[in-house]
């Protein structure tokens, strides 16, 4: 697989962060709950937003772990989207499985401790991450998740933690736990 995923194109999240910011006539509204976001929520504009939500997701890895991360769209069973970087000689890649706690609008019952739950249904161990988008408003309390046995790399949940979604979150909950937080360019 690594020979294949090494002739993928990789983007630059920040890269493609500062042009959207810079062309907003696409209404672009990173944390999701505004209603000029509903749009988003088609079937046919689906693979914008997990475009939209693997970009912010990659960014936060590159602020969060100081690494050089790009990343690649390429779906296979158990991963929506490919992290890369390069550690001295070494070229890391990172499958990434995208998930989602759905705005308030959408579904107000949804719980975070559910999605992650619905996560170790998968059967086997992988080397896949598995990342969470929070798309609510509030704060994040890491004291509160209830992470049962994963199938998974890590676990990864992130989100826009002010209400102009310039300030994010991004919290490692499996290997060391820790809440990283980052800006996204402007």
């Amino acid at each position: 697989m690594t020979r294949e995923w090494a002739k993928l194109p990789f983007y630059d999240p920040e890269g493609a962060l500062r042009n959207l910011a810079e062309n907003r006539s696409i209404g672009f509204i990173p944390g999701g709950r505004h209603s000029r976001w509903t749009g988003l929520r088609t079937n046919m504009s689906k693979e914008l937003r997990q475009w939209l939500d693997a970009t912010v997701f990659t960014f936060g890895i590159r602020q969060a772990l100081g690494v050089n991360a790009h990343l690649a769209f390429h779906e296979d069973e158990d991963f929506d989207f490919l992290v890369s970087w390069v550690d001295g000689e070494w070229h890391n890649f990172c499958p990434v499985q995208l998930k989602e706690l759905v705005p308030d609008y959408l579904n107000p019952t949804a719980d975070l401790n559910q999605v992650i739950a619905k996560l170790a249904r998968y059967q086997r161990q992988t080397d896949t991450n598995a990342a969470i988008k929070l798309n609510r408003a509030g704060q994040f309390n890491p004291n509160v998740l209830e992470v049962p046995d994963l199938p998974f790399k890590e676990l990864w949940l992130f989100g826009s933690s002010s209400p102009d979604n310039t300030e994010w979150f991004l919290y490692r909950a499996l290997n060391a736990p820790r809440l990283f937080e980052f800006r996204i360019p402007a």
